[in-house]
């Protein structure tokens, strides 16, 4: 497998109040948008569900409202007067704001802090060093905010930078090599900092040849040369589909059967609208939103889609909560696909209503009745088994043992034995893996599920994400991957990737690559086949890029953080 490393940009979206009573909603970059069809009573009473969850969302709960949460601590600093806790809350203030988006606020919030307090390059602390590192990413962002975003196009923030995703506005990074360059010379084994100066050095087109020899980092991910028949090219903004938002899910699909590939996108806030682009004859794509009848419809992390009803059109469900704690008590929406370029969520007549935090599911027939059924696991909830009986469904994941109750971030359904029926794999985080095998049960016709985790050697990485059963090596029997993502270092990533691209042992938990050995148990073959590398994956998928009859994957890599900067993805060779 060939292994590669590129930057991806994470963008802050703009909160904004969905005005329920005119079905109107505003997209992730602040687009005001309306219905302009009838919708349905199950899709306005999901509408009027989400409105109320995001116009009565706690901002302290929830990480990601960092509007709301910047407003708070500028708040805070009106009334107090404890110096020491002053300068706490200026702090996340500007950690907050920068996370908004409000680059310069943040910027200019730290100078003057830092001014204040005599805090200088020359004078500063470990106590202080945080400022200097949030300064630096702070520049960092401002550079990307005004090449990547503002200036975007198709070789932008791609590793290795080069062409035209050289940065033209050249402040941010030069101010933040300084800073970095600061921070160095005083803690010279700081991975992370040097890792994000290499990045800066490459923004401005000065790597390696300007880097200072004692900080360059040598890795062949940064210099090499596409000698495959693989081409990626950002071709986003020519078709259509460049669109501002925060994490979210996105499907990928001929959602009206007319032979071309539709996609349906999310963005995680609470009040972010789902979108739909249809694609057109000409390869471009029209965003066909407000006329899709899901105006209104907010939120998701992840989209996942299957045909419930037997109807032949791909329907989807829109998964929310996830990573947003035991009080995003969010409902997962089912949308059912018209066949005429409109949806309607049908979650509540369905009988999926069932809010509880997740970002993880997956559709699987695993009774064979010819009605496909749904795993939800959820975030320190019971996991749940909804039986489809005939477009209706029911929990019954008591009935079968699979109600446990886990930090849940991936489930795949798959046949490892080749019976004709789907086993069913859990990736929970900090917690041993599942492996549920699919056996005939006590009366003729029913099913059981039996855990073979332990025996089949698959429950790491204890810290793990998302995963899927794939046949990598085609003889026959399913595979298994699961990505390491390790939260103990969560914020340190870069450093880890650091410590990989040196020759050094990662801190973090290691993906696994899992090879089937056709009696119910798996070996571990990461380390023959080049994938045991961090990778701090949250969405991935694989496919046969290049043609060639082997399966490739891709992984998008990262966290939260803006120092989280860096993608791989790997190919079967």
């Amino acid at each position: 497998m060939k292994y590669y490393i590129s930057c991806c940009i994470a963008l802050t979206t703009l909160n904004s109040t969905l005005n329920a009573q005119m079905k109107s909603c505003c997209e992730p970059d602040g687009v005001q948008l309306i219905s302009t069809v009838p919708q349905t009573k199950g899709t306005l009473k999901m509408v009027k569900i989400l409105d109320s969850i995001s116009k009565h969302a706690n901002p302290e709960d929830f990480y990601v409202m960092n509007t709301q949460r910047a407003a708070i601590f500028r708040k805070k600093l009106d009334t107090e007067k404890d110096p020491n806790k002053r300068v706490n809350l200026y702090f996340q203030y500007c950690i907050e704001s920068l996370n908004a988006g409000n680059t310069e606020e943040a910027i200019n919030v730290l100078k003057q802090v830092m001014s204040t307090m005599g805090i200088t390059g020359q004078n500063f602390t470990e106590q202080y060093k945080q400022f200097f590192d949030q300064l630096a990413i702070s520049y960092m962002r401002k550079g990307e905010l005004e090449n990547c975003a503002a200036n975007h196009n198709p070789q932008s923030c791609i590793i290795p930078i080069q062409g035209e995703g050289i940065h033209k506005l050249t402040y941010g990074s030069e101010v933040a090599i300084e800073l970095y360059k600061l921070i160095l010379n005083k803690y010279p084994d700081d991975l992370q900092s040097r890792y994000l100066l290499n990045i800066a050095y490459m923004t401005l087109g000065k790597y390696p040849a300007e880097v200072p020899k004692q900080w360059l980092i040598e890795s062949g991910v940064f210099t090499q040369s596409n000698s495959s028949n693989i081409i990626l090219k950002d071709i986003a903004g020519k078709k259509g589909v460049d669109m501002n938002g925060i994490s979210g899910g996105c499907v990928v699909e001929d959602l009206d059967n007319d032979g071309l590939l539709d996609i349906m996108a999310t963005s995680y806030g609470l009040s972010d609208q789902i979108r739909y682009m249809h694609q057109m004859k000409d390869g471009t794509f029209k965003t066909e939103t407000t006329s899709s009848g899901l105006v209104g419809i907010t939120g998701g992390l992840n989209l996942i889609h299957a045909d419930y009803n037997n109807d032949g059109f791909e329907d989807i469900v829109v998964l929310r909560g996830g990573w947003w704690g035991k009080n995003a008590k969010f409902p997962f929406s089912l949308l059912k696909n018209n066949g005429n370029n409109t949806f309607e969520d049908v979650t509540i007549e369905a009988g999926l209503f069932s809010p509880a935090p997740t970002q993880s599911a997956s559709w699987g027939d695993f009774n064979n009745d010819g009605w496909i059924d749904l795993f939800v696991p959820h975030e320190n909830y019971p996991c749940q088994l909804f039986i489809n009986h005939k477009g209706k469904f029911k929990d019954e994941a008591a009935k079968y043992g699979l109600n446990i109750t886990t930090f849940a971030k991936g489930c795949v359904w798959g046949d490892i034995n080749n019976d004709g029926f789907p086993d069913l794999y859990l990736s929970a985080l900090g917690q041993p893996n599942k492996l549920w095998l699919n056996k005939p049960g006590t009366v003729a016709g029913e099913r059981m599920f039996e855990d073979i985790s332990k025996a089949a050697g698959v429950e790491e990485p204890i810290y793990s994400f998302p995963t899927w059963f794939f046949d990598f090596d085609n003889d026959g029997l399913l595979d298994l991957y699961v990505s390491g993502y390790d939260t103990r270092q969560f914020t340190m990533v870069a450093q880890d990737v650091a410590r990989d691209m040196m020759g050094m042992s990662p801190l973090g938990d290691l993906p696994r690559l899992y090879h089937n050995n056709g009696n119910n148990t798996f070996t571990d073959v990461s380390k023959q086949y080049g994938v045991d590398h961090v990778s701090y994956a949250m969405g991935c998928n694989y496919g046969d890029i290049d043609n060639d009859g082997w399966p490739d994957f891709y992984l998008g890599t990262g966290a939260p953080e803006f120092q989280s900067i860096f993608l791989i993805n790997c190919t079967t060779t």
